[in-house]
Parts: structure tokens; sequence; C-alpha cells
């Protein structure tokens, strides 16, 4: 009976291997289907052709943006070089770095607790909830302008969490590990200070943390220095970030009229959005799922150990770091809105704490209250993930609408559509090069792929003009 139930387990986690995977692959066909967004991506790519890359660069970082590492990214969009081909397969890249990066921090968090396969499974899983669930998956993914710093920056800070997943455990890195944290702290806010602000956050935090949690005086001072060499070198590059002119030429392109009054109506719009994520079903019930396993593993963790801290510590370092990725684009804007990829920042931090906390309460009320988290029986662990499967592949996620998208013809209709647009412009470019192209609409619009029409003005200097001077045609504009 017990060999029978071992070969089930087994078979249960290659199952879920197999379920988890099928709920990415839609985001990484959808990526054969990704077109250039007319705002910024036909832009950037005439600047690259205009300046060359080298000056690109220095241009961007005058004029348009001081992230010194995403404009190097800025500089290799694939529409400059021509090539509308490799331009499908980035978003691919970036799906693959995040799975990647996420797997790495999981590898090296439990390499002393699971073994690699269940590691995969829960990387998986964990990415899988994440992609049907983040705030705006276009933004994240498909539009190039977007991906090369938010895509980016989460993968930096899933490899920087891995780099420190020792001092997370309650060691002190290694001087090839400190150098390694060292360096991805100080690219971080060249790649996005929004992220680099959050990560900030929470490395402060945890420096903090380490220094109350550990009895043995050498060991908590090593530790504390570490933590607060890594927030030194974000304090930098984010210093560095702020002098560029660039990013002054954005914030002052994007600040309103700043008001007080704006500040407890900025937050409460913020809470409805974290109150959904909260409340969402397929959380929970992956949640009682892993309730079991988090009470196994508690006793294996040394008391230093980050998922060891006290559960309201957890909250407020929680709360610190979703505060820290919202509040300075809040400022920027005066409270009015705020972008949905800074809420892609606030949602990928919320759920890395969502099952921190879990872990924290289940350790604190094993431990305090000797509550016995037993095993759930199997027809209860099959009714649970059964659940949670279909809630995870419903058509209001974002896994089901990518799945839906595919199969129903949108995808292939999108891109009939786009060929067709391409083919006219090329057309005009040939027999009326100095007149107006007028174009008919683009109908089929994807709601996991990166799309803004062209406007009825052939001024608009983002938009319509950007993607006349890449075809080289002398104005367009849409019926």
């Amino acid at each position: 009976m017990r060999k029978l139930r071992e070969t089930l387990l087994a078979k249960s986690w290659t199952f879920l291997l197999l379920i988890f995977a099928a709920a990415l692959l839609p985001f990484f066909i959808l990526s054969l289907f990704n077109h250039p967004a007319p705002w910024d991506d036909y832009s950037v790519a005439c600047l690259v052709k205009q300046y060359g890359y080298g000056q690109f660069y220095v241009y961007f970082l005058q004029h348009y943006n001081g992230r010194y590492i995403s404009a190097l990214l800025q500089g290799l969009n694939p529409l400059a070089y021509d090539s509308f081909d490799a331009f499908r397969f980035v978003p691919m890249v970036f799906i693959g770095g995040f799975v990647a990066a996420c797997y790495y921090f999981m590898r090296r968090f439990w390499k002393y607790q699971l073994p690699l396969w269940q590691i995969a499974v829960i990387t998986l899983g964990y990415c899988a909830i994440f992609f049907a669930y983040v705030r705006s998956a276009v933004e994240l993914w498909y539009w190039y302008s977007s991906s090369v710093v938010y895509a980016t920056a989460f993968i930096a800070v899933w490899t920087w969490l891995g780099v420190t997943a020792p001092l997370l455990q309650g060691e002190t890195l290694t001087q090839k590990e400190m150098i390694s944290a060292v360096m991805l702290a100080l690219l971080l806010p060249g790649i996005s200070e929004a992220v680099a602000i959050s990560t900030l956050a929470f490395a402060s935090a945890m420096g903090i943390v380490g220094w109350l949690l550990t009895d043995n005086s050498m060991q908590r001072q090593q530790k504390t220095r570490q933590w607060f060499v890594l927030v030194a070198c974000m304090v930098l590059g984010l210093l560095l970030y702020s002098i560029l002119d660039g990013t002054h030429a954005r914030i002052n392109l994007h600040t309103e009229a700043f008001n007080w009054h704006r500040v407890a109506t900025g937050l409460l719009m913020q809470l409805p959005i974290i109150a959904s994520w909260a409340a969402n079903s397929t959380l929970w019930l992956f949640t009682l799922l892993c309730i079991p396993s988090f009470a196994r593993l508690a006793s294996r963790l040394p008391v230093t150990h980050f998922l060891r801290m006290p559960p309201w510590l957890m909250a407020i370092l929680t709360v610190t770091v979703i505060l820290a990725a919202i509040l300075p684009y809040y400022l920027v804007t005066g409270f009015i809105y705020i972008f949905v990829r800074i809420e892609n920042i606030a949602f990928f931090w919320f759920l890395f704490f969502w099952f921190a906390n879990v872990a924290c309460c289940v350790n604190y009320l094993q431990k305090r209250w000797q509550v016995q988290w037993e095993a759930i029986p199997t027809y209860a662990v099959a009714a649970l993930l059964a659940a949670a499967l279909f809630k995870l592949y419903s058509p209001n996620t974002k896994v089901g609408v990518a799945w839906i998208t595919l199969l129903n013809g949108d995808a292939v209709q999108y891109e009939k559509d786009h060929q067709a647009r391409y083919k006219q412009v090329l057309q005009h470019k040939k027999m009326h090069p100095t007149d107006t192209l007028l174009l008919p609409p683009i109908d089929t619009h994807m709601e996991l792929l990166m799309f803004e029409e062209l406007t009825t003005n052939p001024a608009h200097a983002v938009s319509n003009q950007g993607f006349a001077k890449y075809f080289g045609i002398s104005a367009v504009k849409v019926q």
C-alpha cells in the first residue's frame, strides 16, 4: 500500500508539471502573433536608425529616461534592424527568462528541503498563478518598450533574490555571492526605478529583521552589514538615475499638480485592487493545498530563516514593500492615477508575500499553539486540486483568455489584419509616397497583445508620425 501511495504521489507531481506547463504554453505561442505598437515601438526604432546605437543611447538618457540599463535594451529593438520576425520572439525571451529566474530563486531557497523536480513543479505553478492574474500581461510581455523595463526588472529581482537566498535563510553570503548581489543591486535601478525602490524597501526591512532575529552578535552584524551594503548600492544606482537629464524630462512629462488631499483618495483607489487579489479563490485553494507542506517544512527551517518571522512582522514587511512600489508614482502623478505596469509591481510582491505570510502563520500556530496540520485526505486533495485548476483555466483568467484566443481564431485574424495593413503601406509607398495614406482600422483586438490604433490625426507625433517615418511614407491616418 505504501509503495502504491508513493507511485501515485510521483505521478501526481508529473500531472501537475504538465498542467502548469500547459497554462504557460499559450503565452509563448501568442508571441508569434505579436506586432509592434505604434506608441513608442516605431518611434524608438526610428531614433536608433537616425542616430545609430551609441548616439541613441546618449540621446535617450538626455531626453527620454534615465534608466541607464533599459536604454541599452531599448536600442536593441528588432524594428531598428528591420526584423519583424525577431520582434515576435522577444516576448518568448522575457517569459522564459521570468520562469527560469523564478526557478533559480526557488532552487536556491529550497535547496536543502525539496528535490529539484518538486521545485520545478512549484515554480511552474507559481508562475501560472502570476500569469493568470497579473494586472497587465500586455505591457509586461508584449509591448517591447515596456517589457525591456518591467519584465527585465522582474527577472533581475528573481535573480537577485536567488543570489541572496542564504541571507533569507539566516546565513551569510560568500564573497562571490556578495559580489554578484552588489552588481545586481547597482544595475536594478537602471532597469526600473519603481522595481528598485520596492526591492530597496525589502532589503532595508530584511536588514532590520536580520538584526532582530539573530542572537549571535557576530553573525548578526555580518548579516546586517551585507543587507545594508546591498541597500547602499541600490541607493547609489537610484542617485545615478535621478541626476540624468532624461529622468527630469520624464518626470516633467507626467507630473500633475500635487495636492495632499488626493493622498487618501490615491491609496483608496489601490485598496480594491489589492483586496480583489487577496479574495482570489484560486489563491485560497492552492493555499489550502500548501498548508500541510509548509507545516512539514517548518520543522526543517532554522530559527533565523525568512519564513520563521513572526506573522505581524511579515505583515508589516508586506505592506511596506507594496507601498514602496506604488507611492513614488502616486506622488509623481499627484495621486490622480497610477499606471497598470506599476500595479504589476504591486502584484509581483503581493503574490511573493502571500505564500510567505501563509508559511509564517502556519509555523507560528504550529509552534505557539501546537496546532497540528494533518495531511489532507486524498479525496479532499483531489477536490481542491480540481477546483483550483478549473479556476486557473477559467475564461476570466488570462490563462483561459490566452487559450480561447488561440483556439477561436482571433489570433489568426489579428495576424491577417496586420499583414494586410503592411501590404497596403508598401503599395502606397511605391505608388503615392507623398500623399497621406488612409488606412481602415484593425477591428480584431487582442486582450493579451499590445495594440494601439493609429489616430485620425496624421500629425500625431508619437503614433502616426512615428509609424509613417518608419515605413518611409509622408503621413498616415485611420478612417
